[in-house]
């Protein structure tokens, strides 16, 4: 199971706007969230437990984590349409996402 779900992904852009990305298509989505897990691993795994993390549910899930990936799948979600321009606030969140990896990587935070 996802750390995340479409669900999530709702609370920071509309189910029609999503829908629009990927034609209704729920797998595009799922695809998203798992590219942004994915990504997660890659930055911080080696200083974090991300099995434990990622296992968590509900309001036990750490949202600085949640909300990560959530911006990251909301990238993917654009990424995957080609469009030429990406909506600056998802740019500014994906810059966001990437910095606090790097922050929780190096020790930062």
């Amino acid at each position: 199971m996802a750390f995340i779900n479409k669900t999530d992904v709702t609370q920071y852009l509309e189910a029609t706007t999503i829908d629009q990305l990927t034609d209704g298509v729920d797998s595009i989505v799922d695809d998203a969230i798992l590219d942004a897990e994915e990504r997660i691993k890659e930055k911080i795994s080696p200083r974090f437990n991300l099995v434990t993390e990622f296992a968590k549910t509900g309001a036990t899930r750490n949202r600085s984590l949640k909300k990560c990936c959530i911006s990251l799948a909301i990238y993917y979600l654009f990424q995957r349409v080609h469009i030429d321009v990406l909506p600056e606030g998802r740019e500014v969140a994906h810059e966001e996402a990437e910095k606090w990896l790097n922050d929780v990587y190096e020790g930062r935070l």
